[in-house]
């Protein structure tokens, strides 16, 4: 553990306090980074789509579902107003439970504007600048489909 290796340095080495207190934060921002990547590993590999934006609305952060499900690359992505993306999206005050919403996405910068039904979950970010919100996208279209044949179906059978 990290203690163990800041006492283990000052015993063993004859170092200073100050030398191991600057050995442990050292390790703990070694311990941050490897997490970092290790988080950036999952939510990139998620089959969910994750965007996150700051205060301005600017998207900050895409992952692969993202820009495979918006069919834009990571870079055009960036810097997207979410409310481009999503013109319906509700406002959320900090602190609100995860809002789950069935929204149009709008795909932008097509020939023909395109929207595609999804669901997604809205969550606000608090003390982790410049996030400010994130959301996860499922796409909905086959459900909407689906749903779209049923009720026509019940509408010949009547």
């Amino acid at each position: 553990t990290r203690s163990t290796l800041a006492n283990s340095a000052v015993q063993g080495n004859g170092v200073s306090g100050e030398e191991s207190d600057r050995r442990e934060v050292q390790v703990d921002a070694l311990d941050d980074v490897a997490r970092c990547r290790r988080l950036a590993a999952i939510l990139d590999t998620s089959s969910q789509a994750m965007l996150a934006w700051d205060v301005n609305g600017g998207v900050v952060e895409a992952n692969h579902a993202a820009c495979a499900l918006t069919r834009l690359s990571r870079d055009e992505l960036l810097g997207t107003s979410i409310h481009e993306l999503f013109p319906e999206l509700p406002r959320l005050p900090h602190g609100e439970a995860p809002l789950p919403v069935r929204l149009e996405l709008v795909l932008p910068r097509q020939r023909v504007e395109r929207r595609l039904p999804v669901s997604v979950v809205v969550q606000t970010i608090s003390g982790v600048p410049p996030l400010v919100a994130h959301a996860l996208i499922r796409d909905d279209s086959r459900f909407v489909a689906a749903e779209q044949e049923v009720a026509s179906h019940l509408t010949r059978i009547r």
